[in-house]
């Protein structure tokens, strides 16, 4: 038997570039051009879109209208930006967008002496709060980068720093809320019978319904009415006395209670990402948390206390209808809008937790611009019910806001915004 001398093999698994395979005479493969085209491409896209990451961001002040009737205007800026220089700030550039006025500043030490000065310079003491002065990062990438969609990492908490928020959601109240309703939805069907029944402002206890009649008979003839409605598991329905009247009471479940908790919950989640998203923060995190809670992740803000304020901020909706002829005056409410006063009916028939989405459409018979929204299953039903007997009688929309107003006072020697709670209500429709 004969050894057979080794020979070059040419069937060795080639790289992206072809070698180390050889030909059968050992030459060295020709590397396909295409090869270099594609590696060039890499390399440049590559190169493109981490090349935002070469720019730190400026350190800087974002100015935004609170309660004042002027506009931020460029000039407006640069009056404050020469205030600024003249305490011996250096002001690296100003500028205005839709998230309202920026003034860079070269590092942290200025930018802590410049909103010093700026909210003595704008929120004078004594007076409600007419501009939000914030700290904020703003970004230094080239107006060419971001054409082509190239922006910096995105760090979060633990690289970057930022703000952390813990929320308790007010379950009890969220409960109260939605059995209240249910309280409303009885009354309806009653009246709709013509069931005499007892009315109490302590209607709701707990997880219990307790509604009371003059006579057992009306009571039996209500429980005919209510009991397909309120039925189990969902529901029990006993009969009691309430004091000395015949009456029942409906107690909720647990399952029933987790479902109006589980909602009230993604309410606030919707509501909530709406008000960050108006922060301008890249990729925060909001999420639940257990069975009552919502954790808030913002990286890279630098002024937690105007991003809790922002927060806080919420605002609901409540559609009520005009007062009726023959509405009693204990039922009937004052209310502005559009320089006059119009009635409308004391009772809520709808409010904005039952809205799921809203968009901007147009009337398709009039061509009129007008606010479209959808409604939860439960919210259709009140809806329903409250309209159909009502057809040709005008609704309204009422905006009710629940904010923080900041007034600048002294406090000890020194400076504070001093945060007092309001609530605004108007009617927008």
């Amino acid at each position: 038997m004969f050894n057979q001398p080794n020979q070059p093999s040419g069937l060795g698994m080639p790289g992206f570039f072809g070698g180390p395979n050889r030909g059968r005479r050992g030459a060295p493969s020709r590397i396909a051009p295409w090869r270099y085209v594609v590696f060039a491409m890499v390399v440049t896209l590559g190169g493109l879109y981490a090349a935002p990451n070469l720019f730190p961001p400026d350190f800087a002040l974002q100015i935004t209208v609170d309660n004042s009737d002027r506009d931020l205007t460029p000039e407006f800026l640069a009056d404050l930006a020469f205030e600024l220089e003249a305490a011996g700030i250096p002001v690296m550039g100003t500028e205005v967008s839709d998230q309202g006025g920026l003034i860079r500043v070269s590092d942290a030490n200025d930018q802590l002496q410049a909103g010093a000065l700026l909210q003595e310079r704008l929120n004078p003491l004594g007076e409600e709060r007419q501009f939000v002065i914030a700290f904020n990062l703003a970004s230094t990438t080239p107006e060419w980068l971001r054409g082509v969609g190239a922006e910096p990492m995105t760090l979060g908490l633990d690289l970057r720093g930022g703000a952390h928020f813990v929320l308790q959601v007010d379950m009890g109240e969220a409960v109260s809320k939605r059995l209240a309703d249910e309280v409303e939805k009885i009354k309806d069907m009653l009246r709709e019978e013509r069931i005499r029944y007892r009315s109490t402002d302590d209607a709701v206890q707990g997880n219990t319904l307790t509604v009371s009649f003059v006579t057992p008979q009306l009571r039996d003839r209500a429980i005919e009415v209510i009991e397909d409605e309120f039925r189990q598991p969902d529901y029990v329905l006993e009969t009691v006395d309430v004091g000395d009247r015949p009456g029942f009471v409906i107690t909720v479940q647990d399952a029933k209670l987790r479902e109006i908790e589980s909602s009230a919950i993604e309410q606030n989640l919707t509501g909530l990402r709406n008000r960050i998203n108006q922060l301008g923060v890249a990729e925060p995190l909001v999420q639940r948390l257990g069975r009552a809670r919502i954790v808030i992740d913002l990286p890279g803000v630098q002024d937690s206390a105007e991003a809790k304020r922002k927060i806080d901020k919420i605002a609901n909706l409540e559609f009520r209808l005009e007062a009726a002829a023959n509405d009693r005056p204990l039922e009937i409410e004052e209310w502005a809008y559009e320089g006059r006063t119009v009635d409308l009916n004391k009772r809520v028939i709808l409010t904005g937790d039952h809205v799921t989405h809203a968009a901007q459409g147009r009337d398709p018979d009039s061509g009129m611009p007008q606010v479209d929204i959808k409604l939860d299953s439960r919210g259709g039903e009140m809806f329903h019910e409250a309209t159909a007997p009502n057809i040709g009688r005008r609704m309204a929309v009422i905006f009710i806001e629940h904010k923080s107003v900041m007034k600048a006072e002294i406090v000890d020697g020194v400076r504070q915004l001093v945060r007092s709670p309001r609530v605004e209500k108007r009617v927008i429709r």
